[in-house]
This record gives C-alpha cells, sequence and structure tokens, in this order.
C-alpha cells in the first residue's frame, strides 16, 4: 500500500549547506531522501511526487518547513527514521493526504520567519516602528536588492519588531519570500535604527528561522512528539540564539500546538 504524506521539519540549519539536495555536501533534503532509501520507503525524492514548501539558504534554520511525499512506510514509520539523522532533523507532525491533491508550496497560506541580532548601542526601535507601514502590502521588492534570478513581487502582510533580553527580534509574515528577502528587510531597518546610510546586504543567516506554514487545516501531532520537540528546540538553544527565543515565544506555554500545527 502506497500513502502520500505530509510531514512539518524542524532542523537546525547551521548543521547544513542549506534545505535543498546538492551534490557534494549535507543538505536537509539529501540526509531526509538517504535515510528514507535506506529503509525502503522510497526509491529517491524524484519518484515519490515529492515536493517542499520552499527552500531555506545555507545556515537558514526551521520549524515549520513542510514536506510531501509518496511512500510505502506509514507516518509513523517515516517520523521514526527521519527523527534517526544527525545532527537532528526532527518529524514532529503529519497529514495523510487522501485526495492526493496538497502541495506545501502553492496551497500555503502564509510563511513566518523570525530573525534576531543583538541590539546595538545606538539603536532606535522608534524609527523603525514609523517605517514598517511603508513595507507592508503587494509591491516590487527589488528596492531591496534581491539577487536578480529571483521574483520580486511579494505580498507582504505584517511585521513586529520587538526588544527581547538584550537582542532585536523581528517577525516577518507573508505569503512568500523571495531569496535573501527576510534577511535584507532586516538589514533595512537595521540601517535605519542606526541611522546609518549603507548599501542594504543580507543579514547573518545562523540567526534566521522559518517559524511557520500555514495551511487551511491542520497537522497531527502524536502525543509522544510533543514533549520531544520542545526538548530538541532547547537543545538547540544552546548553540542558536533564534532557538533560545522560539522556546520563550512558543514553547514556554501550550499555545503552540494550535499556532505551530
Amino acid at each position: 500500500m502506497r500513502y502520500r504524506i505530509a510531514l512539518k521539519i524542524l532542523y537546525d540549519g547551521t548543521s547544513y549547506h542549506g534545505f535543498q539536495r546538492q551534490p557534494h555536501v549535507r543538505t536537509v533534503e539529501g540526509e531526509i531522501e538517504e535515510v528514507l532509501r535506506s529503509h525502503k520507503c522510497i526509491e529517491s525524492l524524484n519518484n515519490a511526487r515529492y515536493a517542499a514548501s520552499g527552500r531555506t539558504d545555507k545556515g537558514v534554520s526551521a520549524i515549520g518547513q513542510t514536506i510531501i511525499l509518496e511512500t510505502t512506510c506509514k507516518p509513523l514509520e517515516l517520523i521514526e527514521y527521519i527523527n534517526t539523522l544527525k545532527p537532528r532533523i526532527y518529524a514532529w507532525a503529519y497529514r495523510v493526504d487522501t485526495l492526493g491533491e496538497f502541495h506545501p508550496r502553492y496551497w500555503a497560506i502564509y510563511r513566518e520567519y523570525i530573525y534576531v541580532h543583538k541590539k546595538t548601542k545606538h539603536y532606535n526601535i522608534d524609527r523603525v516602528h514609523r517605517t514598517i507601514d511603508n513595507l507592508i502590502g503587494c509591491r516590487d521588492y527589488s528596492f531591496l536588492g534581491l539577487p536578480k534570478d529571483t521574483n520580486p513581487y511579494r505580498c507582504l502582510f505584517r511585521i513586529k519588531v520587538f526588544e527581547y533580553n538584550g537582542y532585536i527580534v523581528y517577525r516577518v509574515v507573508a505569503e512568500s519570500f523571495a531569496r535573501q528577502m527576510v534577511r535584507r528587510i532586516v538589514s533595512l531597518f537595521k540601517n535605519i535604527a542606526e541611522g546609518v546610510k549603507d548599501n542594504i546586504k543580507p543579514m547573518p543567516p545562523q540567526n534566521l528561522v522559518l517559524v511557520n506554514v500555514k495551511y487551511p487545516y491542520g497537522f497531527h501531532i502524536p502525543l509522544n512528539l510533543r514533549e520531544e520537540l520542545i526538548d530538541v528546540v532547547k537543545y538547540n538553544a544552546r548553540r542558536v540564539i533564534v532557538f533560545d527565543l522560539l522556546y520563550h515565544l512558543f514553547f514556554s506555554s501550550s499555545s503552540w500546538i494550535d499556532e505551530l500545527s
């Protein structure tokens, strides 16, 4: 029997050369493909009607990355095999696509990223708050200096910027994002906050995380995975500041289940 299964995936991107498969380097997709092939769940991702909600660059982490594939293994078997991977790639929620129509990229209502960096001496957050509304809406964002091979027209829904424990936190929500877009938005705001007139360069990737990709329906989170997920976030928080932030924003209360699933 074959199943079409969607999974939500967590990973520490600082341990991988990006999400998308590439030859001769370790990537998140590549590790998932290898472990599922070794357990005879798939022949390859190319032959499994595989799709993902998007890509993350080298160094960028995720909690809400979403993939789908056709497999002979059951959902809990897939999760068990993926969750053996080191450095940790953690599948924590699933949905069985009985109609065969779900696509994680095109069915997404919105995507949310969080970026965090240390607050500098001259950072004036009020300047940022006064300019946020100027970026909201559906428009051409090529003024950010986006890579030329990406579509600059996007719909940006919400930006929230606040201080947390000596850090500046950016929560950015959009229908979709161009490559480097969030890191360039943060760079723009940092220039504005510090009163600096400089080129908009992408901020370092290691403090960026894809928190959620929201769909019209929820995913199932097995009871035994809920505490394990929190433990993985806590473990990653020891090395990557954005995971520490995520724990305090989401996982310190039970509401994260509704918000992230």
